[in-house]
């Protein structure tokens, strides 16, 4: 059963990742003064999110797993 948790979590996590660097430069992007309109920043905090959370399911799976 933790082998599923493991995989799981991987796969959140790939995701996060996936999309934090997808809109890792639109977040970071100079606005020269002009205020941007796009999510970047916020659907690169959601990756991020994922990420932390996709991690936390693979501890928790291998904790179900070996201990």
């Amino acid at each position: 059963m933790g082998w599923v948790g493991i995989l799981i979590g991987l796969m959140i996590a790939a995701a996060g990742f996936a999309l934090e660097r997808r809109f890792h430069a639109e977040a970071n992007a100079p606005s020269f003064g002009m205020p941007r309109i796009t999510g970047g920043g916020i659907l690169n905090f959601i990756g991020i999110l994922l990420m932390v959370f996709g991690l936390s399911c693979v501890m928790v799976g291998v904790m179900v797993q070996f201990f």
